[in-house]
């Protein structure tokens, strides 16, 4: 059977199809052959097999070298010869025992199989020119491994399959944590005894169903048998939408000993209640990470091709031959280090940071917050990972910081990969001095996290689109979906990487394929937080009010300084990026997709019509490809420069080389002097006044007794540095006449566009202003109001009385 399929092949491999070996040597066998042809490349699927029928030409070929013998149609194969396997039978063996095992093969076949790897890297390909009757020319590739045609079809059949599987084990995952049939418990607020006394500890997983109108709001809060305050009810409460709601509580040995938990549901008289038998585990288990499924498998891909990527670097295959380049990136690096560690932790967390110390508080928090607070659940894991329980302004940074280092680096690489290895480092430099994304990465926020996967993903973009692997989509798919992990904003970048495959490979529609593979898989991995995304969606899109003059407005004086840079930087930049795309003409698909890229998010934000506030962090995503053109316009404008020198002169090599990078480095200290200007006035923002000092003044005006109520916009601030005890202007009776009590009460409002419109006027008349704190970066101006209390009801008032007449203190200096 060998020796007939030896006509049409230089070398046939015995292929053991049904091998009788015990099933531990075939799962090892198995193991060894996936292995290899991952540190190979080769295609053998038996490569073990001691039936072997080979050439007299194909001896000549092999190396001698001690363990040559495992690696015959490997060896065969990098010397172009055509290898086949064809299916023989295998009989078990009836005598003897094998003398090799793992302990004494394991490390000889691993030395030997990265001495196989190394030869395989550089072994060399010559290109044979034969020239044919007629001026034909006919080229041929000799000593090169040539994909055979059907490979890139079989790349995407498996990218396909493994999305497949990857599918259906979410929706395994999924119904593994599908709770059991509920009971109906009508309408109405609802109190339940889930058990007759508090457990010593562990996780309670409560599957609530509630069926209200859409964009109802409902509370379910774990308590014991007495109710809670209304400060400490926030840590027991958990919001709930109408639908499905997977509650999760941790830390239950902190509610009271002795008495019976309990369960109270409110919400909209209508609604209607059905509860899932509660859960009781020792600790968080997969059914409690089930929201979070989609995420977990794209990190544990990501982790994949991370370890792949690293060994190849480790194996030389990277980054050979660019030492100094790689160099001046570590520099550039550093620099973005130092730039973003000042001031990490100089003020205090701002409001929506302050949300971010909500949700990584713990893990419970982490699967519950993104339901609540809009965004997607990765930078809370990531914040809770970094010690986000804490609550310091050091420890929810850090992840910001690290991303926005990472970005500088992986833009640089991106650059070089598109328009030259000068073009990346100016991009690189750019986005290091930006003080935007200064700002970015000192903010505990998702947006610096975001910013380095869209550079991620078109890196991965870009090698897919040149080299058409397997690999290469799969980190496409993988990032995408991450980023719509981070930001809800991902999914522009997603429709717009989605158009730049459709552009480039126009006129190759077979490989679109891969494209659209990838694209499935990004959504495959984002499909199991899909209703999460639906419920926010209907809540935010189409309901505001951002006409064309105001998307104007926003792109020419928020988005320009923010991205191009402050002053006159934003007038050399501008310039920079329109000598980019003039240098970018001969390359039309280019062109359009930064156009493209340039365009269709504002246009987007104008077709959706958010009602959420809309600021310059929301299209930072953007800001890639803006240092990218303002880095290749500095290298375009250098070598027009460059041909400017006239070629009498001597050594017109080197005043070339000298005359351009002069130009250059005049461009980028142009751009860097009021960017620096700009840097300065942002760390100078940075110290000052803010929410510790608010906190600070609440500490020695408010009693014990006393009251404090709060707009939203210095609610959640306030709960975070001085007490819980803050409550919000309903409680206050706002709009109405201010409610009575015990003790004084105080209302702290800030500036801003979220302040009631009707505050103003209702301060004038119920209070009095007896403090102020101006502005800052971390915080806007705030003044602290003393309520005039109206009297105590009859039996109280000789015990109040004296309190309710006292008048508010005199105003403390102004800081």
């Amino acid at each position: 059977r060998l020796l007939a399929a030896l006509g049409d092949a230089d070398a046939v491999i015995g292929w053991r199809r049904r091998r009788r070996d015990p099933w531990v040597k075939r799962a090892a066998s198995r193991a060894a052959n996936v292995l290899r042809r991952a540190l190979t490349g080769d295609g053998v699927r038996d490569g073990a097999s001691g039936l072997r029928a080979l050439t007299r030409e194909c001896i000549a070929d092999l190396p001698p070298f001690d363990g040559m013998h495992r690696f015959v149609p490997t060896l065969l194969a990098l010397a172009g010869r055509r290898v086949v396997e064809v299916p023989v039978a295998h009989r078990r063996r009836r005598y003897g025992r094998s003398h090799f095992g793992l302990r004494d093969r394991l490390p000889i076949v691993l030395a030997d199989l990265l001495v196989l790897r190394w030869m395989r890297a550089r072994w060399l390909a010559y290109e044979a020119v034969e020239v044919l009757g007629g001026g034909r020319v006919r080229r041929a590739r000799v000593g090169a491994r040539r994909a055979p045609p059907r490979r890139r079809s079989a790349a995407v059949r498996r990218l396909a399959a493994l999305w497949l599987g990857v599918g259906l084990a979410l929706a395994g995952w999924g119904f593994l944590g599908r709770p059991a049939p509920g009971t109906p418990l009508g309408p109405g607020p609802i109190e339940i005894v889930l058990a007759p006394e508090r457990p010593p500890g562990g996780v309670l997983s409560v599957s609530v169903h509630w069926d209200a109108p859409a964009g109802s709001v409902g509370w379910a809060v774990l308590e014991g048998a007495r109710p809670w305050s209304s400060a400490e009810e926030l840590s027991w409460r958990r919001r709930v939408h109408p639908g499905r709601n997977e509650l999760v509580w941790s830390e239950l040995g902190s509610l009271p000993v002795g008495e019976p938990l309990r369960l109270r549901l409110s919400g909209e008289p209508q609604g209607r209640w059905d509860l899932a038998p509660p859960r009781l585990d020792p600790g968080f288990g997969l059914v409690h990470l089930t929201p979070l499924r989609g995420v977990l498998a794209a990190l544990g891909l990501a982790l994949v091709l991370t370890v792949t990527a690293g060994l190849r670097v480790l194996r030389g295959r990277a980054g050979r031959g660019q030492g100094r380049w790689w160099l001046g990136v570590a520099s550039i690096a550093a620099l973005a280090m130092l730039l973003r560690l000042h001031t990490l932790a100089v003020p205090s967390l701002w409001f929506d940071e302050v949300l971010t110390a909500i949700g990584a508080q713990s893990l419970a928090w982490v699967l519950h917050t993104p339901q609540v607070f809009g965004h997607p659940p990765l930078h809370y894991l990531a914040a809770w990972v970094a010690g986000g329980g804490s609550g310091d302004e050091w420890s929810l940074r850090v992840p910001s910081l690290a991303a926005g280092v990472a970005t500088v680096v992986a833009l640089a690489w991106l650059g070089r990969r598109l328009l030259g290895p000068t073009s990346g480092l100016v991009a690189a430099l750019a986005l290091s001095l930006s003080p935007f994304h200064v700002e970015l990465s000192q903010l505990a926020r998702p947006y610096a996290l975001f910013l380095l996967l869209t550079v991620l993903s078109l890196g991965a973009l870009v090698r897919a689109l040149e080299r058409d692997g397997a690999r290469d989509w799969l980190a496409v798919s993988v990032t995408l979906a991450l980023g719509l992990y981070t930001h809800y904003f991902a999914l522009h970048v997603l429709v717009l990487e989605a158009l730049t495959a459709a552009v480039v490979l126009r006129r190759r529609p077979r490989r679109l394929l891969g494209a659209a593979v990838a694209v499935g898989g990004a959504l495959v991995l984002f499909l199991p937080w899909w209703p999460v995304v639906a419920r926010l969606s209907a809540a935010q899109l189409w309901r505001g009010d951002l006409p064309v003059r105001a998307v104007h407005e926003l792109v020419v004086e928020v988005f320009a300084p923010q991205f191009l840079g402050p002053g006159a930087a934003g007038t050399i930049g501008a310039a920079l990026v329109a000598a980019a795309l003039w240098s970018l003409r001969r390359r039309g698909p280019l062109v359009v997709l930064a156009g493209l890229w340039l365009v269709l998010p504002p246009a987007a934000l104008w077709v959706t019509q958010p009602a959420h506030f809309v600021a310059g962090r929301h299209l930072a995503f953007v800001l890639p490809i803006v240092m990218l053109l303002l880095g290749h316009g500095v290298v375009g404008v250098a070598a027009w420069v460059a041909r400017l020198v006239p070629r009498r002169v001597p050594s017109p090599g080197r005043v070339v080389r000298l005359g351009a990078a002069a130009s250059a480095g005049a461009l980028v200290l142009a751009w860097s002097v009021p960017t620096a200007g700009g840097l300065r006035d942002y760390y100078q923002g940075r110290h000052g006044a803010d929410w510790r000092t608010v906190a600070a003044v609440l500490e020695r005006l408010v009693g014990s007794q006393d009251r404090v109520f709060a707009t939203v916009g210095a609610l959640y601030p306030l709960r975070h540095y001085w007490s819980v005890r803050v409550e919000g202007l309903e409680a206050a009776g706002f709009p109405g006449a201010p409610v009575g009590g015990r003790g004084r009460h105080w209302v702290v409002a800030h500036e801003g566009w979220d302040r009631p419109p009707s505050l103003p006027a209702w301060l004038e008349t119920h209070a009095v202003r007896v403090a102020a704190v101006p502005a800052s970066w971390s915080q806007p101006g705030v003044a602290v109001y003393a309520l005039r209390v109206p009297p105590s009801p009859p039996q109280r008032a000789h015990a109040v009385g004296r309190r309710a007449g006292v008048q508010p203190p005199a105003a403390p200096t102004t800081r």
